[in-house]
């Protein structure tokens, strides 16, 4: 799961304030959300705006050093889609085949479940 970088250091924060039971396991998970938070590229910004009378100026090419201090960066966010998980009935069907033993065959169904779903 790609966690953004605000994420990842609550997640951090938590491991470090954590105080009981599997401390290594939150420890792992947050050092893990924080190495994929830092790998996200840096987005750039997509047009300049600062304050005019009136309204708003707005740039599509960044201020130079002749241009007055006070221009603020403007950035887009790319759409999110929501999780899909599991339905019950997969769910179900996933914890059948692992209480027969049949864990390989859950975990290749879960797997491609959620690749279908999430794609």
């Amino acid at each position: 799961m790609t966690q953004t970088k605000d994420e990842a250091l609550k997640l951090a924060l938590e491991a470090l304030e954590y105080r009981g039971g599997s401390t290594w396991l939150k420890h792992d998970i947050a050092v893990e959300a924080i190495k994929a938070a830092l790998a996200q590229p840096a987005q750039e910004p997509v047009a300049w705006m600062t304050p005019d009378g009136e309204g708003f100026r707005i740039r599509f090419s960044p201020p130079t050093n002749d241009v007055p201090l006070g221009w603020d960066a403007l950035y887009t966010t790319p759409q999110q889609r929501p999780w899909v998980g599991l339905t019950k009935a997969q769910f179900l069907e996933a914890t059948r085949l692992a209480e027969n033993g049949n864990y390989l065959v859950a975990f290749v169904r879960i797997q491609a479940w959620l690749k279908e779903g999430n794609a």
